[in-house]
């Protein structure tokens, strides 16, 4: 049996190409170099959700980790990326899509290319809280991508926008203020019933008065007096947001259904877990057995679509080294996906046989079979690498290091010392509050590694190792991969052309902090307003009314090449790579 193919790891997974130059672990200083990773993406659940990925809030925090620090400790923010232990932290990453983030966390499953059979390293990136975080990383999905790394100590900042479901405010309004934010804002209360004025943009007395009534019904502040009372900021603001998001967002059926079906007690997805079995007892012998009901029924073949399609693929790649897309399409890349497996198993020997490449009866009970095998690889694996003994603060030795090596891997602890000291003591205590061993660091048995905590390490590292798919941005194909160039300009351009090379223009000028609206490809007003501030910063003309003020002409060409140069401005573009 293959060992398991960890594909997708916290939540989701990603990795990248070795360097094509020596790199020893925890290297800080190194010159930037281009490679290739596969990115997926994680986030830390909240209560209350109203679907979970794996059917309930203690199922997705068991699957992410503690979800609120990183490896290092750092708290958790947009951009930051768990990688190998082959990246120091704070090594930056130029992602296209995406920005600059940088490491701060681990995982389990997050490994070199080569140690689990991957052909690049993994990287996974934290795309928020609750459900938008959820959202992102559905979207996002799993990803190959050619970035720029960079050291930590490389003079490039960190500047990260999660894709997709943007925030409706992202600055703070208050008494006074005036424009198109204040106007979204009395058109959202208006929405739940708190304003009934004129959408006049002016944050005047009736519009401080509806915010207040939102903010006390959901007890955002706790009287009309208090500071906040009237202010659109902090938890309010993010209220807001979220409220926003959650109108707009579709929930995705199999997650609804799987939520409902846990009742929210993570029972069901926790089982799924560890192998999807179910206790019968026989009458005629007395003897209890289990009985592994088929994960799939249904024959699928070239063509088909749809989540059991996704999970066919999914499972082909957990369970052996066939690196199928996971876009819930029935390719021609998934039939070779199929055949490989149906030959591994001694099904079929060659491509012309006989229901070669169909997903039909016998292969669908063969890979039951080696999901079951897998599943009991992975409680051996589990068993091997928990400490056997009860320990407590003070212990030394190899028993300890097991201990610390679980935690790591679980995000709870940074380094493995073989000595019980404090740091390990308070790992301990996040990680038994986390699985509901303990409700407080202040009740008996905090800090120590006993039955209780050790029967609840096994069942994260559990969920650790067996890492889903994330659904596939269904837009993203397998002959398709994103990668960053830096961009170069020779053709000359005005108000009113359109079409690629405008395109490149603004997301260029937006780049270097000149153009803030869409890149349409249209070079409308806006442009031209971005493009005559480039114009003066870069001293190509002197002021906004000079000649040439607002055409991209050969001097403004030449700036703009040498500025982007300068400033290591990364664009993205898609090219296709099945040649």
């Amino acid at each position: 049996m293959p060992k398991l193919k960890q594909i997708f790891a916290s939540f989701l997974v990603c990795a990248v190409l070795l360097p094509t130059f020596p790199m020893t672990f925890g290297e800080t200083d190194f010159e930037p170099y281009d490679d290739t990773f596969i990115i997926s993406a994680y986030y830390s659940p909240l209560p209350n959700q109203r679907v979970y990925f794996r059917g309930s809030y203690d199922a997705d925090r068991l699957l992410n980790g503690n979800g609120t620090n990183g490896a290092d400790g750092t708290q958790v923010y947009p951009g930051m990326i768990a990688a190998p232990k082959t990246y120091s932290f704070g090594t930056k990453l130029a992602i296209p899509g995406m920005g600059v983030g940088a490491i701060h966390d681990r995982g389990g499953a997050i490994v070199v290319a080569s140690s689990d059979g991957f052909k690049h390293d993994r990287l996974d990136v934290w795309m928020g809280k609750g459900e938008a975080g959820l959202a992102r990383a559905l979207q996002w999905g799993v990803r190959t991508v050619a970035v720029k790394v960079y050291p930590a100590s490389y003079a490039i900042a960190e500047s990260f926008s999660i894709p997709g479901f943007s925030d409706v405010f992202v600055a703070d309004l208050k008494m006074g203020d005036t424009g198109e934010s204040v106007k979204t804002l009395q058109a959202e209360l208006k929405t739940y019933g708190y304003y009934t004025g004129e959408v006049t943009g002016s944050f005047d007395a009736a519009t401080k008065q509806a915010l207040t009534a939102y903010q006390l019904a959901r007890s955002l502040v706790a009287t009309t007096d208090a500071a906040e009372a009237g202010v659109l900021s902090g938890d309010t603001r993010a209220s807001f947001n979220l409220e926003a998001f959650q109108r707009s967002w579709k929930l995705p059926q199999s997650l609804l259904a799987k939520t409902n079906a846990t009742s929210g007690s993570g029972a069901a997805a926790v089982a799924k877990l560890n192998g999807n079995s179910t206790t019968t007892t026989s009458n005629s012998t007395s003897s209890t057995t289990t009985a592994v009901a088929s994960l799939f029924s249904t024959t699928l073949s070239e063509g088909d679509k749809g989540d059991l399609v996704r999970d066919m693929q999914t499972a082909l790649t957990e369970v052996g080294s066939y690196e199928c897309e996971i876009n819930g399409i029935y390719d021609s890349q998934t039939k070779a996906c199929v055949f490989n497996f149906q030959k591994s198993q001694g099904i079929l020997s060659a491509e012309t046989d006989s229901g070669a490449g169909v997903f039909g009866e016998k292969t669908r009970s063969a890979l039951d079979s080696a999901i079951v095998a897998q599943a009991s690889e992975e409680a051996a694996q589990v068993a091997a690498a928990l400490p056997s003994d009860a320990l407590e603060p003070g212990d030394t030795g190899d028993k300890v290091s097991q201990l610390q090596t679980n935690l790591q891997q679980l995000g709870y602890l940074s380094s493995v010392t073989g000595s019980y000291d404090s740091a390990t003591e308070e790992a301990v205590i996040a990680f038994q509050i986390a699985a509901k061993v303990l409700s407080a660091k202040t009740d008996s048995g905090a800090g120590f590694f006993g039955p209780k905590t050790k029967t609840a390490l096994k069942t994260a590292l559990t969920a650790s190792l067996a890492q889903p798919a994330l659904p596939e941005n269904p837009e993203w194909k397998r002959a398709t991969t994103y990668v960053s160039y830096t961009p170069t300009f020779a053709k000359q351009l005005t108000l009113g052309e359109s079409g690629d090379e405008v395109t490149k223009l603004q997301a260029s000028l937006k780049e270097l902090g000149y153009f803030s609206g869409e890149t349409t490809g249209s070079f409308d007003a806006a442009t031209e307003k971005a493009l005559i501030a480039f114009q003066v910063a870069e001293k190509v003309i002197d002021s906004a009314t000079a000649f040439g003020a607002g055409s991209f002409g050969p001097k403004t060409i030449a700036a703009l090449n040498a500025a982007v140069k300068r400033e290591n401005v990364a664009l993205t573009k898609k090219v296709d790579t099945s040649a």
